[in-house]
């Protein structure tokens, strides 16, 4: 081995192994923070209870094997002062974290490794692209922090993970267990894996406006939550009050109608010299909304959205008002899941727990399993996928264009201007096919497909790795 060559792996295994030393202070730190959240839980609950009492009430202390009797006062006070410590530990702690991530950062940078050819991916559901994405963070072909994402789909794919603790994002197994085709794509972006998302849409989208927003994305009663005011995260209930935030990450967002704003800015080129991931949804091309027709005989989709809409009264100038609409949607969405779970376990329509607050919402979804009931066999009716649809149920619906073949071929044409204009490559470009849950209609999903592929290989050429078709060991299983 020449003397340079000895020199560049020494220097190789050195920046290596300070990567692993920052890897192990970072999950350090994690598991205090967490343990820091847990004793803020706990002691804040306890203020809760404190808050209860009345004066008269008698309040004590354990310290070790001995009761000290306290007044009320005293005792919010000492919970208080708790509460105080424990968050200047808590920003202390997110300091630190926050520091590890650009010391990561620079780590991987410097120690980046490159493809000899571009690899591509192919699964049929959109989240498991998540899996090759994390591989390329693992082994240093993508930055750990900072990652730009160019997205082409009908579907935003923004939301958060419902149910999910904030947590699993640092556990890599439970989280691709979690995330789901429209929630897969916020999780990297609070783990600060991807800070800038493009999302390329159809002219047929309408979820999030045309436009470049400035967002932050955190933690709030264990789960991940945005501060935003578009409407696509307060209707859906994800909105939080920014300082009610944890481990807060800014990230941008970039909304393109692809087919009217085709020309791009050098600020966007210029992302593309840098390492950046390349994600296409099949039913970027021709997409169907696969609820439309669900059970068709009591024209279910129509009546859910009776169900599951809450007009938008909230003025977006006032935080109170989004607030307060976002916790009404929130809770009333809360409230449907369970009945429906209730109803998939078995419980009656007599049985079920009427609506909070709006006793007509209750009326409509009796009616709607009554009618079910009705006219299909038990075997037949999936509650799941019926909350699954509901959930969907908005202002504005989701996208149902089905493209002819001259539509397809004309907007293949404009995939392959906008491949040509980029000034780099991707590291990594991951593909959905969508067409088992009828996102992407499957009459056209191959054809899609092979033209993709063609006009991949037409613009990288020999720099393209052969494509990993991994939606075929789903579908043998």
């Amino acid at each position: 081995m020449s003397q340079s060559a000895a020199t560049l792996e020494k220097k190789l295994q050195s920046e290596l192994d300070a990567l692993k030393n920052t890897q192990k202070e970072y999950e350090k730190l994690i598991q205090q923070r967490q343990l820091l959240d847990g004793q803020l839980n706990e002691n804040k609950n306890v203020l809760d209870e404190l808050n209860l009492l009345k004066e008269s009430n008698q309040v004590f202390k354990l310290f070790g094997p001995i009761l000290i009797k306290q007044t009320l006062e005293e005792s919010k006070q000492n919970v208080t002062k708790r509460v105080d410590y424990i968050n200047k530990e808590l920003n202390r702690c997110q300091d630190q974290i926050s520091a590890l991530d650009k010391k990561q950062d620079q780590h991987h940078t410097s120690t980046l490794r490159v493809f000899e050819k571009i690899p591509i991916y192919i699964y049929e559901n959109h989240n498991e692209v998540l899996e090759p994405i994390y591989d390329c963070l693992k082994s240093r072909h993508l930055p750990f922090t900072g990652n730009f994402l160019i997205h082409f789909d009908s579907h935003p794919d923004l939301c958060r993970p419902e149910n999910m603790p904030a947590c699993f994002v640092f556990d890599r197994i439970l989280l691709l267990d979690a995330v789901n085709i429209e929630s897969w794509i916020l999780p990297p972006i609070y783990g600060g894996h991807v800070d800038h998302v493009v999302w390329m849409k159809p002219s047929w989208a309408g979820q999030i406006p045309n436009g470049s927003y400035d967002l932050e994305v955190g933690e709030w009663n264990k789960e991940i939550y945005v501060h935003s005011n578009l409407d696509y995260y307060i209707s859906e209930g994800s909105y939080c009050q920014l300082e009610e935030l944890k481990n807060r990450k800014k990230w941008k967002l970039e909304s393109i109608d692809f087919k009217n704003e085709l020309k791009l800015n050098e600020d966007f080129l210029n992302k593309t010299e840098l390492p950046y991931i390349l994600d296409i949804d099949l039913d970027f091309f021709s997409t169907k909304n696969p609820f439309l027709n669900i059970y068709s005989r009591i024209d279910a989709y129509n009546r859910l959205k009776q169900i599951y809409i809450i007009p938008k009264s909230y003025n977006k100038d006032e935080e109170t008002s989004i607030i307060s609409y976002s916790m009404q949607r929130r809770t009333h969405l809360k409230y449907l899941e369970s009945i429906f779970k209730d109803l998939e376990n078995g419980k009656e329509i007599d049985k079920l727990e009427p609506h909070p607050t709006d006793p007509n919402c209750f009326e409509h979804l009796k009616q709607l399993i009554t009618d079910l009931q009705r006219h299909y066999e038990k075997e037949e009716i999936d509650y799941e996928i019926i909350h699954n649809a509901g959930c969907t149920c908005d202002t504005i619906d989701l996208p149902d264009h089905e493209s002819t073949k001259e539509e397809i071929t004309s907007m293949i044409l404009d995939f392959k201007t906008f491949l040509k204009a980029l000034k780099g490559p991707p590291t990594i470009i991951t593909i959905s096919r969508s067409a088992l849950d009828d996102y992407c209609p499957p009459n056209v999903v191959d054809f899609i497909q092979e033209s993709v592929l063609d006009v991949l290989h037409s613009v990288f050429h020999e720099k393209l790795d052969e494509a990993e078709f991994r939606y075929f060991e789903l579908e043998s299983d």
